[in-house]
């Protein structure tokens, strides 16, 4: 009557789902193992980053930051990096640290492999999948009154290759301050990274530069004075020490446009804003990043932040978290099938999401005979947590009536609890009873009168002349 039911051993905390009903609609009995042992040890690898969050570009290394998190039999966990089938690299490591492995140069294209520790008794999560794109260096260009602390960070991201130059009509960025050169840039596909300017007498001409770009934000004066902290801020640069001396009020012209948000102050008002037009990307900033408006361009998250700014564009895959087991992925435009990590080809439909991934692996996404993504699946956090379920918590996820059994011998009376059709034990029973007492007459009748059991019987023999 089940089609699937997801109830680890131990009892542990995971939803199930029951797939028939009764006909005549009532709940179906759910009996349950509840045979608890004592805490087990698991250690399962969780959070994997790749370069810092930044994409990989060619001929550049980068690394893997890998978090072993759960239990481990010892203070040194063995890890190892996985590229191509061939190991590129290994570590140790302890439970609650972060891994550093470094990896490459790759040429272009989509990198794939896995990093894996020494298996335990819970093996689905010792294995953690991988993929990502490596892409050239994108083209920078600027336009306005850069502040002195960006114009100097600048160069030294094109020295280290992170960047490169290119005129505002063809580079693949724009920094604009004050809505410089935002309708010049036409490339397609472009994205551009807004500084407001310090003076707020300007502020006019850059919200129409906005306007025209058809990005639906508006700068407005400050509503309040005094320092602030950001706040809600998850990108991978540390922005703890950042303070914020003066800024503008970011307005969004549709109040769902505050899912871009990205930052905010402590104020509750938004500091990075992003979103996406037409013609490309766009990331909002709402103070200048002068020494005047805030100390970033004093503190060390200076060159990391610019390099956030203007290397999160393009492919998402380049850093693209994996996928739980499970989860529909939503195939990218013009794929024709899906290889899974048995090797299995998939016939889909581009328009509607792709449903079999109960398997951690990798999937490729074909158009044809070409790759044109890469996904890694793993499973998810939760079937490593090894803390079992409150009885009271169990009862309250089963549908039905539930009965708990802790202990085996009694395991098969549980399920096993009725019968079909009429039961034949006692007719058994009266027949071996019958038996019995016949076996029982026989024997004490003895053997019959006036006859031993002894005599042999006489052999005739014939003798022949």
């Amino acid at each position: 009557a089940f089609e699937r039911i997801g109830s680890p051993a131990g009892g542990e905390a995971v939803p199930f789902e029951v797939g028939q009903i009764p006909a005549d609609g009532g709940l179906i009995p759910v009996v349950v193992f509840d045979g608890r042992s004592g805490d087990r040890e698991n250690a399962y690898l969780d959070s994997l980053i790749i370069g810092g969050g930044l994409p990989p570009l060619v001929n550049q290394r980068t690394r893997l930051s890998i978090l072993l998190a759960g239990d481990a039999d010892s203070a040194d966990v063995p890890l190892r990096l996985v590229v191509a089938n061939r190991i590129r690299g290994a570590v140790s490591s302890g439970v609650g640290i972060s891994a550093l492995l470094p990896v490459g140069p790759f040429a272009a294209g989509y990198v794939d492999g896995y990093v894996e520790t020494d298996p335990d008794d819970l093996r689905a999560d010792d294995r953690r999948f991988f993929a990502f794109q490596v892409r050239s260096a994108p083209t920078l260009a600027t336009s306005g009154s850069i502040p002195f602390f960006l114009s100097e960070a600048i160069p030294v991201l094109m020295d280290a290759g992170r960047i490169g130059p290119a005129a505002i009509r063809d580079a693949e960025i724009l920094i604009s301050v004050a809505g410089a050169g935002v309708t010049e840039a036409t490339r397609e596909g472009r994205a551009m990274v807004v500084l407001p300017p310090d003076d707020p007498a300007l502020l006019p001409g850059l919200n129409r530069a906005l306007g025209a770009a058809g990005i639906p934000w508006q700068y407005g004066p400050a509503s309040g004075i005094g320092e602030a902290s950001i706040t809600r801020w998850s990108g991978p640069v540390n922005l703890d020490d950042v303070r914020i001396r003066s800024h503008y009020t970011l307005i969004p012209g549709m109040e769902e446009l505050s899912r871009g948000v990205l930052a905010t102050l402590s104020s509750g008002e938004p500091w990075l804003a992003e979103g996406t037009t037409s013609r490309g990307g766009y990331l909002l900033v709402a103070s200048a990043l002068d020494e005047q408006s805030t100390n970033l361009p004093l503190t060390a998250a200076l060159l990391p932040l610019l390099e956030w700014m203007v290397s999160r564009w393009g492919d998402s895959q380049g850093t693209q978290e994996s996928v739980m087991a499970g989860t529909p992925i939503n195939p990218p435009p013009g794929t024709s099938s899906v290889r899974d990590p048995a090797g299995t080809l998939h016939p889909v439909d581009a328009a509607q999401p792709f449903l079999a991934t109960a398997e951690a692996g990798l999937y490729e996404f074909l158009a044809g005979d070409s790759i044109i993504q890469m996904i890694a699946v793993n499973a998810p956090r939760e079937e490593s947590l090894l803390l079992p379920i409150e009885t009271s918590d169990l009862r309250g996820l089963l549908p039905g009536p539930a009965t708990l059994v802790g202990d085996s011998a009694r395991w098969t009376r549980a399920v096993f609890s009725a019968g079909q059709g009429p039961e034949i034990w006692r007719w058994l029973l009266v027949a071996v009873a019958l038996v019995l007492v016949a076996e029982s007459l026989v024997a004490a009748s003895g053997p019959s009168p006036g006859r031993s059991t002894s005599e042999v019987p006489p052999v005739l023999q014939k003798t022949v002349d």
